[in-house]
């Protein structure tokens, strides 16, 4: 069997390895591999990441080559690649992002497309008794009870960097829910910060919690936020780019999407 050699690799890691080139081209180095011989890099949204590389598993198996998937938040992905970094494919969280890539030209229209529907739950691990304001009120309680709570702590990503953090902010305030929120940089640093306990509850992809067993789970009603579209782009002519591209809109791939909690795009 063919050894994989798929790498995952964190925004802290790829931004100190970024500048590692930054400096061998301002050094006037040469890159030393061929386009051809270089891995494939995807720079996957937070929420997208652990079905992104399931994805980029099966592509090398399929196709051979060497793939690299990069996490993080949308909108530092984007900033990076205005900058300069050497990205081969963005699965982004929203379709803003790659709209704004063909805006600065970097891209054109056709090289982008939409490949997932995201969908947002509140995830209660365990419900607290302060959640609630008023004590009468206190008994059974479910995570959307927890959610309309006024009192308490909820995790977000950050609505600036993070569409499901947009997201989350548009239910919270729909519902004129009274809970702190606390934001991580994206969904998966939102995530962590419920499942280590420093909050009581978190607006999260649904992907995050499909197979979580702790606690409740409410999947949030489409009517109380926009859409998450989630669009991808091609960067770089690199061969397996397109290839990519192609492999993840293939009919086959539509219930790996819908396993992992995404909807798949209307064709």
């Amino acid at each position: 069997m063919r050894r994989r050699r798929i790498r995952k690799v964190t925004q802290k890691a790829h931004s100190l390895a970024w500048g590692t080139v930054l400096a061998i081209l301002l050094g006037g180095g040469c890159a030393g591999t061929a386009q051809t011989d270089a891995p494939l890099r995807i720079a996957s949204a937070a929420n997208f990441y652990a079905t992104a590389v399931q994805l980029a598993e099966a592509f090398e198996t399929e196709q051979g080559g060497e793939v690299e998937v990069i996490s993080g938040s949308s909108g530092k992905h984007v900033a990076q690649i205005l900058a300069g970094a050497p990205f081969d494919v963005l699965l982004s969280a929203d379709t803003l992002r790659p709209h704004l890539l063909v805006e600065r030209g970097v891209v054109e229209r056709g090289e982008t497309w939409v490949y997932a529907v995201g969908r947002l739950v509140a995830w209660v691990p365990r419900v607290p008794v302060h959640v609630l304001s008023d004590a009468s009120a206190l008994g059974p309680l479910s995570a959307e009870d927890v959610l309309r709570g006024a009192a308490g702590r909820i995790a977000i990503a950050n609505p600036d960097l993070a569409p499901y953090g947009r997201a989350a902010t548009q239910v919270l305030d729909r519902l004129g829910s009274g809970m702190q929120r606390v934001r991580g940089e994206n969904a998966s640093q939102a995530f962590q910060f419920v499942s280590a306990g420093s909050v009581e509850a978190g607006l999260v992809a649904f992907s995050q919690v499909r197979d979580e067993a702790r606690g409740q789970v409410w999947v949030i009603p489409d009517s109380l936020y926009d859409p998450i579209v989630q669009g991808g782009a091609v960067l770089s002519d690199h061969p397996a780019a397109e290839a990519f591209r192609r492999f993840l809109d293939a009919p086959r791939q539509r219930s790996v999407l819908e396993r992992a909690g995404y909807q798949a795009p209307h064709p």
